[in-house]
């Protein structure tokens, strides 16, 4: 269902089956990350790329767990862009209807 990253990357940019249309923000992210606080930041990322219609870089003011556990991967830009894991995540745990 999901497209995976290039062996030789971390993340890709809109290069997803699932989009970001295709995940419900209005439900939270029910144990998809582990921690409410995740979580929220999840949805976050998950409506921001929804504004921009793709997977788009991002930027973040704090460091977070999603970086920790590799569920997004900063660039040498010093931009973030979202893992396949993280995709599959939130579509797992609030898919559109």
């Amino acid at each position: 269902m999901i497209r995976k990253a290039p062996a030789n990357a971390k993340s890709v940019e809109g290069d997803y089956l699932v989009m970001p249309r295709h995940i419900d923000t209005k439900q939270p992210f029910w144990d998809a990350f582990g921690k409410m606080e995740v979580e929220g930041t999840a949805n976050f990322i998950v409506r921001k790329a929804q504004k921009a219609k793709t997977w788009a870089p991002f930027a973040l003011r704090e460091p977070t767990a999603l970086e920790d556990h590799g569920w997004i991967a900063k660039g040498a830009d010093g931009l973030f862009r979202v893992t396949d894991a993280f995709v599959r995540r939130c579509f797992d745990a609030s898919p559109a209807s």
